[in-house]
């Protein structure tokens, strides 16, 4: 049994920002990040991979979803599972 009281303040909730790969769907996160950051909500952790790890550096970076959307623009005709 504890001898002693934690006065310590609980920690905030933390908030990670995940993005998948997929051109099509990089797209979709820059909007998503945009409305986050319309929202005033800010991701403490952004990680991605592939396309979505542009995305998600442009997000940890602050660049904005106009000059973010050409980075997340389709290099493939598409992102079919095969």
């Amino acid at each position: 049994m504890p001898t002693h009281l934690s006065l310590a303040r609980p920690r905030p909730p933390r908030l990670a920002l995940v993005l998948g790969g997929c051109g099509v769907r990089s797209i979709a996160a820059v909007g998503i990040a945009d409305v986050l950051a319309h929202e005033g909500v800010a991701p403490d952790l952004v990680v991605g991979c592939s396309s979505g790890a542009l995305v998600g550096a442009t997000v940890a970076l602050r660049i904005s979803p106009e000059q973010a959307r050409p980075v997340a623009a389709p290099r493939e005709p598409s992102c079919r599972r095969s």
